[in-house]
């Protein structure tokens, strides 16, 4: 039998590319799943570093009790939690919890109040007016939900706004509202590289005699 010879060199030609371009897709697609790979692994790292206190923030509370208390309002106890009881607008000395935050610097931070109320569900605002610095805070509008049946124990923390704190002291003035409500803390959300520390007004005057 005669054989083409050009015609089988062609063909093994041919096929010793394709070969080598198959070689060359499998490898690319192999470079690829591998860069992908440590892009998802990098990513988990990253989210388990932020689980287990890799996150730029921190979590300060200041315990209403602490503050400075004006218009009736005072400390009481329930069910084994210290709070601010009887926190209302009384339309003749309104009820206000006063604190004086210190701040390493000057920092935006998340505020967040708990507060607690035997009653239907509200609207922040209901509760309370803040003011920070002299500057009445826009409190947007959040319905503050509890529990049936609802108690008095039925504590709630609900993210407030955004606020601007300065460098030093820094006067936070929370007024009671309708109806009244129970007031337990604040928390602010921070950046780590910030320090914030309650200042009471009244202690400052105690160690200056």
């Amino acid at each position: 039998m005669d054989y083409d010879y050009e015609y089988l060199y062609d063909y093994e030609d041919s096929a010793l590319k394709e070969h080598k371009l198959s070689d060359k897709v499998k490898w690319i697609i192999t470079a690829v799943a591998g860069v992908l790979l440590i892009i998802a692994v990098a990513g988990l790292i990253a989210n388990a570093a932020g689980a287990f206190g890799g996150s730029n923030t921190a979590v300060y509370r200041f315990e209403a009790e602490d503050a400075v208390l004006d218009g009736g309002c005072e400390v009481i106890e329930i069910e084994d939690v210290t709070c601010v009881g009887e926190f209302v607008n009384n339309n003749t000395v309104p009820h206000t919890v006063t604190y004086t935050i210190t701040s390493s610097a000057d920092t935006e931070a998340g505020l967040h109040v708990c507060i607690s109320a035997d009653g239907v569900d509200r609207n922040l605002s209901d509760f309370m007016t803040i003011a920070v610095n002299g500057v009445t805070v826009s409190v947007p509008y959040r319905v503050v939900r509890y529990a049936d049946p609802r108690t008095w124990a039925d504590w709630r923390v609900v993210e407030v706004c955004d606020v601007q704190l300065n460098e030093g002291e820094n006067t936070l003035v929370f007024t009671g509202g309708y109806p009244g409500a129970n007031f337990d803390y604040i928390e602010f959300v921070a950046d780590k590289g910030i320090t914030l520390a309650a200042n009471p007004p009244e202690a400052d005057a105690e160690a200056d005699i």
